[in-house]
């Protein structure tokens, strides 16, 4: 067997573990691991990033009207009147699932553009926003066709929280850096994942739960959004520990830049 074949089998029954009854799921992990191993990697954040992607899949929630008219959270609404740029300040929104965020910001007069790794939201988002560019992508590429510099950018809490560690945040903060170098970024994340499936811990390397639907939650504190946020040439100018329904966030600005150079 192919080490990129061994390492794809393993990396998917070991995510699958995570779902099944306990002492199926230590049968399916002692045999995952060991095909994992032959290719070594970043095995752990991909079975997060995989299980998360199965979940969406398979998500009905994200693109019902409740959801979708619920518009922008307290948090996020307060953040931006503060931060960002006003109106008609163009951001990108990476990671814009089926378009809540979208729908808000367009009603208040921004100009926004999007993206989406999972094809399910994606399709749902360009259903609700036909004449605004959105493009399939998330936060680890750059999806081409982006017209770059964007005033402001704005990270969800599904699309942040769901990076499964601090390499990943941090290259995510690289590369919407030179799509936005002078404005501001939102980034949000829930405080805990509940109810939890497994903890983490059986998953090295990881910091975070697995939710019963499979979503993979990021465990982040001020100190981790402060020393990712200066690895990728950042500064925290906002943190928020609380928010509805458990909700942390935190303004991130480019190093050199004031809050003038955006407005």
């Amino acid at each position: 067997m192919a080490l990129d074949s061994a390492h794809e089998l393993g990396v998917s029954l070991r995510a699958a573990a995570l779902l099944v009854p306990l002492t199926a799921a230590r049968l399916l992990h002692m045999g995952a691991w060991r095909l994992s191993r032959m290719a070594l990697g970043a095995a752990d954040a991909q079975i997060a990033l995989r299980l998360t992607d199965w979940a969406y899949r398979r998500d009905r929630d994200h693109g019902t009207p409740a959801h979708l008219q619920r518009g922008l959270f307290a948090f996020e609404s307060e953040a931006i009147q503060a931060h960002f740029p006003p109106p008609p300040a163009r951001l990108f929104v990476p990671g814009c699932g089926a378009g809540r965020e979208l729908l808000a910001l367009v009603a208040q007069g921004y100009t926004v553009t999007g993206s989406e790794p999972s094809p399910k939201l994606l399709a749902e988002a360009r259903r609700q926003l036909p004449d605004i560019a959105l493009f399939a992508g998330g936060l680890a590429d750059v999806p081409a066709g982006l017209a770059p510099p964007y005033d402001a950018v704005l990270v969800g809490w599904g699309a942040w929280g769901h990076l499964p560690t601090a390499t990943e945040r941090i290259a995510a903060l690289q590369l919407v850096r030179p799509l936005c170098p002078q404005g501001p970024v939102l980034v949000s994340w829930r405080l805990e994942a509940a109810p939890p499936l497994r903890k983490t811990a059986e998953v090295p390397g990881l910091q975070g739960t697995f939710s019963h639907r499979g979503l993979f939650q990021a465990r982040i504190g001020r100190a981790d959004i402060v020393r990712e946020a200066k690895a990728a040439d950042y500064k925290l100018v906002f943190y928020g520990p609380t928010g509805l329904h458990g909700y942390a966030h935190a303004v991130l600005r480019p190093r050199g830049t004031s809050e003038k150079a955006s407005s």
